[in-house]
């Protein structure tokens, strides 16, 4: 699965571990600083080609917003690379492109601040 890749991706990166504060498809109350990945749709199939043209939100929260902001940085700057779009994990090859560079979305009621961005990638079918 995509985000699957993703996050083995982002971990490798240095940006924390799977299952534990890199998270796949949702946000629960702890731990306090996290990344989560959200599958969230897509491009219409490409009549002519085989891949598809997925999207993901990587969001990141934190109790800092200093260091919120510095990890939601790092995983843009991992996944969106211009003039090296490619990105290959465990045999899946990924065109990403991010829809847009990080911004600030909230401070939740426990004081938790979340910063999030959406990137496209280009790949093959699960």
């Amino acid at each position: 699965m995509l985000i699957d890749d993703i996050a083995t991706y982002l971990a490798a990166g240095g940006l924390g571990a799977v299952g534990v504060d890199i998270l796949k498809g949702r946000m629960p109350d702890q731990p306090d600083n996290m990344l989560v990945l959200y599958p969230t749709g897509g491009y219409p199939p490409d009549p002519v080609l085989p891949d598809v043209h997925l999207t993901v939100q990587v969001r990141v929260r934190d109790k800092s917003y200093s260091q919120a902001h510095l990890r939601i940085w790092q995983a843009f700057n991992l996944l969106d690379r211009p003039g090296n779009r490619l990105v290959v994990v465990d045999g899946r090859k990924m065109v990403v492109q991010a829809l847009q560079p990080p911004f600030f979305l909230e401070q939740d009621g426990n004081g938790r601040f979340s910063f999030v961005f959406n990137i496209s990638a280009r790949t093959r079918r699960d």
